[in-house]
């Protein structure tokens, strides 16, 4: 046996090859496995996305806003996302931080993270800012992200019509 007893693992023990051939395929291993990654790091292009929410006529501070390419209209690429500025501003980066959204079709949804949330049984002792629909894909606005537009979310809620 070669190696003896101490034999690096590299092979199952019915395999009879030398060291040097074990070195060479390690870093055959290794080469494969960056190509596959590398391939599977595909860079989308992005567009840098500002905007401004607008919730019953005001601006909405802290609240919430996620991009998501709509699969359904052929849109891919990761989410974006931002919170709200004081003045209902927000400036988009990625899910893994990069500046910017995919360019197209897109649902967006909007959490207020200041919600009460009371106990099951209980009752809310204050009006949510945004209204549960918005914050699910089902009730998400539809919007079409472009280079270098100015995204302005007008929500009108229905306790306000």
């Amino acid at each position: 046996m070669i190696g003896g007893p101490f034999r690096p693992f590299c092979f199952p023990v019915f395999l009879d090859f030398r060291m040097h051939s074990c070195r060479t395929l390690r870093r055959f291993l290794l080469v494969a496995i960056v190509m596959v990654f590398a391939g599977c790091a595909q860079r989308v292009t992005l567009v840098p996305v500002k905007g401004l929410l607008i919730v019953d006529g005001k601006p909405a501070a802290n609240i919430f806003v996620q991009f998501m390419p709509d699969s359904q209209k052929e849109n891919k690429g990761p989410s974006s996302q931002a919170y709200t500025g004081p003045n209902g501003e927000f400036e988009l980066v990625t899910t893994d931080n990069r500046p910017g959204a995919v360019p197209g079709a897109h649902r967006v949804i909007l959490v207020d993270p200041e919600e009460e949330r009371p106990a099951q049984g209980q009752v809310a002792t204050k009006k949510p800012r945004i209204e549960s629909g918005f914050s699910t894909a089902a009730g998400a606005l539809s919007v079409t992200i472009m280079e270098g537009q100015l995204v302005e979310l007008n929500v009108v809620q229905r306790s306000s019509r």
